[in-house]
């Protein structure tokens, strides 16, 4: 068994005292909090996940060190990855890098986090919809950015500082609205926003076309009213996303200076390649929902939402 002491603790100066004052993070007592998630998780035979503290640590993390929400989020990660009826787990089936459905989305540069991270440490992700939704099925394109996302949370960094996103709407088309259901939707907002173990920083859309506005409308509705505060509009305006996100960490089509999208891929994908034991171990995951009920706040089932509703229209867009 992994104990702390044995671990590469990687968090520097900065983030270390981030840690400590915005996630209750205490170094004295850390060791004990990780043994005693760690001996919760090997007491209760429902769930199976790993305990290494490299994993451990994201949901202590995400849950400011309360060890009961920690544990709440740990049952819903496990639900959502593996259970037919409560989950999505068509989602993190797979996770292959020798799959071509997953190198092929990779190499559409649809999901790459950016290797400078802005001023506050925050790990900056590019999402473009640079793919063809009549050809590739949404649950490939959610398999393939999970995938992306379990390797980014193995950086320490990035489970304290979280991730702040670049929404590149320029290739949408309503091929992409269409399998964007009120369902689908649901579950992937609720996948990200309360199962995941990544701290939100904000999402900032770039090129947002106004046919996209009842889709984003929808996404909205199924945020929490915080997540709702921290999206942000910057039409074509360079100057306006430069003062989000700094140039030195954008591609050159975002005024950036940091390379190429498809130079800036490439070495995500040499990343994702480098760590791909991350997905050899997550495969023990599972959860026991005849021994125990899923988490109250996790419920992805598809019965409780009509994907013909009229969703209510949530607060516009922030613009600046």
């Amino acid at each position: 068994m992994a104990t702390y002491s044995e671990y590469d603790y990687s968090l520097d100066e900065a983030s270390a005292k981030k840690a400590m004052v915005e996630l209750n993070e205490d170094p004295d007592e850390k060791d004990d909090a990780l043994e005693s998630f760690r001996e919760w998780v090997e007491e209760h035979q429902y769930i199976t996940a790993p305990t290494d503290d490299n994993f451990l640590l994201r949901f202590l993390r995400c849950s400011k060190f309360s060890m009961l929400r920690a544990q709440k989020l740990l049952e819903a990660y496990c639900t959502v990855r593996t259970s037919p009826k409560h989950g999505v787990p068509k989602w993190f089936q797979r996770q292959d890098m020798d799959d071509p459905v997953i190198i092929e989305l990779i190499d559409t540069a649809f999901f790459v986090p950016l290797p400078e991270r802005d001023s506050e440490g925050r790990k900056i992700v590019v999402c473009t919809g640079n793919y063809d939704p009549r050809v590739v099925s949404m649950d490939d394109v959610m398999r393939a950015a999970y995938m992306c996302v379990d390797i980014m949370l193995m950086d320490e960094k990035n489970q304290v500082n979280g991730f702040i996103y670049l929404l590149d709407c320029s290739h949408w088309t309503l091929s992409h609205v269409a399998y964007w259901t009120p369902t689908n939707l649901k579950k992937f907002v609720r996948a990200w926003q309360d199962v995941y173990p990544m701290i939100f920083q904000g999402s900032n859309y770039w090129k947002l076309p106004t046919i996209m506005d009842r889709l984003f409308d929808v996404i909205r509705y199924f945020m929490s009213e915080s997540n709702r505060k921290m999206v942000v509009s910057h039409g074509h305006d360079f100057d306006r996303l430069h003062k989000v996100l700094p140039k030195s960490a954008l591609p050159e089509e975002y005024g950036g200076t940091a390379g190429t999208m498809k130079e800036l891929c490439q070495k995500w994908k040499e990343e994702m390649y480098r760590n791909v034991k991350e997905f050899t171990k997550l495969e023990c995951i599972s959860f026991n929902e005849a021994a125990k009920p899923p988490a109250e706040f996790w419920n992805a089932s598809s019965e409780d939402v009509d994907d013909n509703i009229e969703v209510p229209v949530a607060p516009q867009v922030a613009k600046r």
